[in-house]
């Protein structure tokens, strides 16, 4: 049986024990327990069962009648798995979400960047490179990978912060399916992931410099309102390990691409250690595995199982571990829950194609023309049913399913 292998980075400050008294702290945080640990679906003493999830959209009318605190648990927790290209991260995560009665949040599917049932009528907008002036204008998975500099493909800057901006909505979705369900949950590739894959995109050469510091302001800005996940697991593995998985699954883009090799990986690597961990240091607990060796799954278990997410744990002398999970009113938990729900939340998040200022993630006046000409022509292009089919009825029909 492996050893374990794991180092919590930052498991919180030990000088506060008896500090602060849990039956002081139920006084005053009526939501609060004592520990905080998670508990496996299998404990002799398993959790009782949830109450029934909020399915609606939240706002100030359901604010009065709605409150998350009673279906919260210890298993309301937020862990991401993350780690280079080919280390098993969707693997393990799936494992922990099913030990632990957690729900596995997918990542996003590349293809939703560039299809929309409602307006485009199951359209694939990449179809219109084929029209494009001078270059590609919607990157597959195929283009991005096969990029060799950044005059080839430009535009994979624009299609890697899309990427950016639609794992930030997964997230704030995931945030929702906890408070709305009280139902923990487990990401593994998430918005942090693309924070690392930019750096190592810019230090080889792939990333316009004056763009990448844009990206990273825009980052800063997009975790405004996010809250921190509660543990985040960091698969290490050396860029040759990382090959050789890679290798071994097959997928045709990656097997094909000048850039997907060893030097590019410890790029990646390299993201995570300078930019992806200090972000995530002060807020959350961090676990370091090796991902060629493993410890047995058993084993993490129990280590997972001794972790206190308790956000009021020694609060004064605990710095922001856990800090955007103390709420002590439900006035703080619906603020949050309004601006989930709230058609405007990317305030702080505009999508790419709004951020009119960095014209290299811009289209030319070239490619906006042959864009919209798509458009007026959608009829013509990417009817799926013809137009009057089912009158008034049949049009919001497949303008609200697709």
């Amino acid at each position: 049986m492996a050893s374990l292998g794991s180092r919590l980075l930052t498991s919180g400050s030990s000088c506060a024990k008896g500090l602060l008294k849990a039956p002081l702290l139920a006084a005053v945080l009526p939501g609060c327990t004592q520990v905080a640990n998670l508990r496996s679906k299998n404990d002799p003493f398993p959790l009782p069962p949830r109450e029934k999830p909020f399915k609606h959209r939240f706002n100030c009318y359901w604010q009065p009648f709605e409150s998350n605190i009673p279906r919260m648990n210890e298993n309301s927790i937020v862990i991401i798995v993350d780690g280079n290209i080919g280390t098993g991260k969707k693997a393990l995560a799936k494992k922990i979400a099913e030990e632990f009665d957690l729900k596995y949040i997918e990542d996003i599917n590349y293809d939703n960047i560039y299809i929309s049932s409602k307006l485009w009528g199951h359209f694939d907008m990449r179809d219109i490179n084929a029209c494009a002036p001078n270059r590609i204008m919607f990157n597959s998975l195929d283009t991005f990978w096969a990029t060799k500099k950044l005059e080839d493909n430009s535009l994979i800057m624009k299609s890697q912060w899309e990427m950016y901006y639609y794992r930030w909505n997964n997230y704030v979705d995931a945030l929702k399916h906890v408070v709305n369900t009280g139902q923990g949950v487990v990401l593994s590739r998430n918005l942090y992931s693309d924070m690392a894959f930019c750096y190592a995109m810019l230090k080889k050469k792939l990333y316009n410099k004056r763009v990448y510091e844009e990206f990273e302001a825009y980052v800063d800005r997009s975790f405004y309102y996010l809250w921190a996940p509660h543990l985040a697991i960091y698969l290490d593995a050396t860029p040759a390990y990382c090959m050789k998985k890679i290798k071994e699954r097959n997928v045709p883009f990656e097997m094909n691409s000048p850039i997907l090799n060893e030097d590019f990986l410890a790029l990646n690597a390299e993201g995570y250690e300078k930019k992806v961990l200090p972000k995530l240091e002060p807020y959350s607990e961090i676990m370091v595995l090796d991902a060629d060796n493993l410890p047995d799954f058993d084993l993490l278990v129990e280590e997972l199982e001794k972790i206190d997410f308790n956000p009021f744990k020694d609060t004064l002398l605990r710095d922001d571990k856990f800090l955007h999970w103390r709420h002590v009113h439900e006035r703080s938990w619906a603020d949050w829950r309004r601006w989930a729900d709230h058609p405007a939340r990317d305030l702080y998040n505009r999508h790419p194609k709004c951020l009119v200022d960095i014209p290299q993630i811009q289209f030319t006046p070239e490619e906006t023309y042959v864009f919209n000409d798509y458009y007026r022509r959608r009829d013509q292009y990417f009817y799926t049913e013809p137009q009057g089919k089912g009158g008034f009825p049949g049009a919001v029909k497949r303008f609200l399913l697709g």
